[in-house]
């Protein structure tokens, strides 16, 4: 059984699919704010309904970010020190190649701040953080709400396609350890 973390997206996803990249169980979690608290332990559960234990686990693959300096560090370090301990093999990709594995080819948004929006144009292409009020209008996808562009031709769905993305993800070069990908790095003086 493999397993896919998605905290980027809200509420955050656990993936479990098998060999054959046929997902078995979606578990779901808002972790926003509580990745200390509540990941391990909701990561755990999943496993557990399905009768396992982390360690059974053949791979894990885990959303990198862009995400929040605190939280997509908690889930990568915890990711990774899990792996290394069990010794299960480690991939990555960042939310808008989730998203193209998903079968998405355009737009991808996560919120950065109040007033801007990380973005990235299309598949392929690398995340630039963009004043919400200079994103250009359009269908995306991503974890930032409507309500955000209110007035503006924008329209936003946060599903993933999940069962497509597995289907599709490169599971031949495990990392040796994840590299969490910040919105922003935090402002320290």
């Amino acid at each position: 059984m493999y397993l896919l973390v998605d905290t980027v997206s809200q509420p955050a996803a656990f993936v479990f699919f098998d060999a054959d990249r046929n997902v078995v169980s979606i578990e779901r979690e808002d972790l926003s704010g509580k990745e200390f608290e509540r990941f391990l332990a909701k990561m755990t559960e999943g496993a557990e309904k399905l009768g396992l234990k982390p360690k059974h686990l053949e791979g894990i693959a885990c959303v990198r970010g862009p995400a929040g300096f605190t939280g997509i560090r908690v889930v990568t370090l915890t990711l990774g020190t899990l792996a290394f301990a069990v010794g299960i093999p480690l991939f990555e990709l960042d939310y808008a190649e989730l998203h193209a594995l998903g079968g998405w080819n355009g737009g991808v948004l996560v919120r950065a701040n109040r007033d801007e929006v990380a973005h990235c144009p299309k598949a392929g292409a690398e995340f630039e953080i963009v004043r919400k009020d200079l994103l250009p209008e359009g269908n995306y996808r991503g974890n930032v709400s409507e309500s955000d562009f209110a007035g503006r031709a924008i329209s936003v769905e946060s599903q993933v396609n999940y069962a497509q993305a597995v289907r599709s993800l490169d599971l031949s070069k495990p990392l040796k350890k994840i590299e969490p990908f910040y919105v922003k790095k935090p402002n320290v003086t």
